[in-house]
């Protein structure tokens, strides 16, 4: 059995700006920026955190009490269809203990309820 080194992953901006100097245009991605965390990281800082992001379509929660999830990086984002038709996004994670209110991707509640104690949360985040 041979065994081959894994190519290293970047650790800092400056790796990763040497690998993107080097990258060949109309080739793929190096496989370093796909798997690193430094480069998820400047990816965060650099587009992510810095522009709007779409969650989803107002379809997707059509009647008071439709929510979906919005997941990004490691950050879980309730939408959420109010009882006075606005839709709402607010943070899942129920302010007691830190649970996450909602698992599934997506639903129908009258109050979003944390299932760790049972904090309830009505759909306009009060």
């Amino acid at each position: 059995m041979t065994m081959h080194a894994r190519p290293s992953a970047p650790d800092d901006a400056a790796d990763i700006a040497e690998i993107a100097r080097r990258q060949k245009p109309a080739h793929s991605l190096q496989q370093a920026l796909y798997n690193s965390p430094a480069a998820f990281e400047r990816d965060l800082e650099r587009i992510f955190r810095r522009h709007w992001i779409l969650a989803g379509h107002a379809s997707m929660a059509p009647r008071a009490g439709d929510y979906f999830l919005c997941e990004m990086a490691a950050e879980s984002i309730i939408v959420v269809r109010g009882r006075d038709g606005a839709l709402r996004a607010f943070a899942n994670v129920c302010r007691h203990r830190g649970s996450r209110i909602c698992a599934s991707p997506q639903g129908h509640a009258s109050v979003l309820v944390c299932p760790y104690h049972a904090w309830a949360y009505n759909l306009d985040g009060s």
